[in-house]
């Protein structure tokens, strides 16, 4: 932990002027002007409301910006100004907008089977690869703490990682040996029938 500590530190200490202006500006609360960060809490807010009207099949896939200039106020569209949104920057969110709670339970679902897959392979004694495993686990528990402030079952890159994991959850798993006696076959001599007698 401490370590962890000190490799931020280090890391904020030593990270470039850009880095450090955008920290600031999304944890900035105040600003007027549409910052990340602001942009982002009123595309939360306008993605609630869409989500409180429409709980069970959302507004449809796609949707969210032919739609949330109904759910704006004025002070958010004029904050927001002409820019495109696909969706509220946060998938859970973005899930009940495209999909109402079907759509979220399902996101729900797929994060539970990664997670509990992963962990079930973690609790094993000798699994083979456990460094990438505990790889796997920290990037989807990060993964599912970042859909709060992102929106990414849109690109490519995300589903291509769900394969990833589904393919290192298939090589870790573990099997029964397979027993040999059932899948035995041997040939005998073929014999003439018998005459009757």
């Amino acid at each position: 932990v401490v370590g962890l500590v000190l490799l931020v530190t280090l890391s904020l200490a030593l990270a470039p002027d850009s880095v450090t202006r955008r920290l600031g500006t999304t944890l900035d609360f105040q600003q007027r002007a549409a910052t990340s960060n602001s942009s982002r809490i009123i595309l939360l807010r306008v993605g609630l409301r869409m989500a409180q009207d429409h709980p069970l099949v959302g507004v449809g896939i796609g949707r969210f910006d032919d739609t949330m200039n109904e759910y704006a106020t004025p002070r958010e569209r004029q904050l927001l100004g002409f820019d495109v949104y696909e969706a509220s920057h946060n998938q859970y969110v973005a899930a009940l907008n495209d999909g109402g709670i079907v759509a979220l339970a399902a996101i729900l679902w797929l994060l539970a089977e990664i997670l509990l897959g992963l962990h079930r392979r973690l609790r094993r004694p000798n699994v083979p690869k456990r460094y990438l495993l505990l790889a796997f686990a920290a990037f989807w528990w990060a993964q599912a703490a970042h859909f709060f402030v992102e929106w990414q079952l849109a690109r490519e890159l995300f589903w291509f990682l769900v394969g990833l994991t589904g393919a290192v959850l298939y090589l870790t798993e573990e099997r029964q040996p397979e027993n040999k006696e059932n899948h035995t076959f041997v040939m005998q001599p073929l014999r003439p029938p018998s005459p009757a007698g």
